[in-house]
């Protein structure tokens, strides 16, 4: 009897490593029995039926983008965006306006003022995409000089009643030259999700943008300073004046 690391493998493909105790006999008479901590690795589980079990890790409540088994890019004037089928990403990487980005950008600014009674709801967030791994340790060995700091933000949504985080990406936009504003997520287009599969990729609109990639080489132009560490967001973040159309564009890419 012992702790151990397992790796667990879905029929679906996807696969994730969990901690598991090891015992001399079956529990309960089962070959294997998973607790809470597997289950919150595989983002929950919905049990339709004795035989319909899907987890968090296969399937999205709010759409599921059934790519083909082909590599998909697109390319736009602003942008190019890959799919990578093992990985089950989209990766986008944006283009400069006069070919090649800044030395650095000029903002010093890293957050601004947030309200005190949004403060700890604010930090939830951030530490949560830290956890997801939305936002990872910047490292100049890695990552090569910082060539930008994002100011972060709270905004309070009082219909809601919920505070999101939100970055200002204004001067780094100052750098793209957006050719449409043509950048509307089709809703007849999300309806079609329900007459599609159900695997492959993986997008929920609720944080449809920070699910997109960005590629590694451009970290370096959207740090951000949290808690006096210094990270780089590995995602498309709502703000930046191209994200919309590169979801609209993934959209209409998976579900064509």
């Amino acid at each position: 009897m012992g702790m151990g690391e397992v790796h667990v493998q879905l029929l679906s493909e996807p696969s994730v490593t969990m901690s598991a105790l090891v015992m001399r006999t079956r529990p309960l008479g089962f070959d294997f029995v998973m607790g809470m901590n597997g289950i919150n690795v595989l983002r929950g589980v919905t049990v339709r039926s004795l035989d319909d079990v899907k987890f968090g890790i296969e399937e999205s409540e709010v759409v599921t983008a059934a790519a083909t088994a082909l590599q998909r890019d697109v390319v736009e004037k602003d942008f190019g965006v890959t799919y990578d089928v093992k990985a089950h990403t989209w990766t986008v990487s944006w283009k400069w306006s006069s070919g090649t980005g800044p030395p650095r950008l000029q903002n010093t600014v890293s957050e601004y003022r947030v309200p005190q009674a949004a403060r700890q709801e604010y930090e939830n967030e951030l530490c949560q995409w830290i956890k997801d791994g939305w936002l990872v340790p910047y490292s100049k060995v890695v990552h090569g000089p910082v060539r930008g700091t994002i100011p972060l933000m709270a905004v309070v949504q009082r219909n809601k009643k919920k505070v999101r985080t939100v970055m200002d990406f204004r001067e780094l936009n100052s750098y793209f030259d957006v050719h449409t504003a043509d950048a509307d997520v089709c809703a007849e287009k999300i309806r079609e999700w329900h007459r599609r599969g159900q695997r492959v990729a993986l997008l929920d609109l609720r944080k449809a943008y920070l699910q997109i990639h960005v590629h590694q080489s451009l970290w370096s132009y959207q740090t951000v300073v949290f808690r006096g560490m210094r990270y780089c967001l590995t995602r498309l973040g709502f703000g930046l004046n191209i994200a919309p159309l590169v979801l609209k564009k993934v959209l209409s890419t998976v579900l064509s």
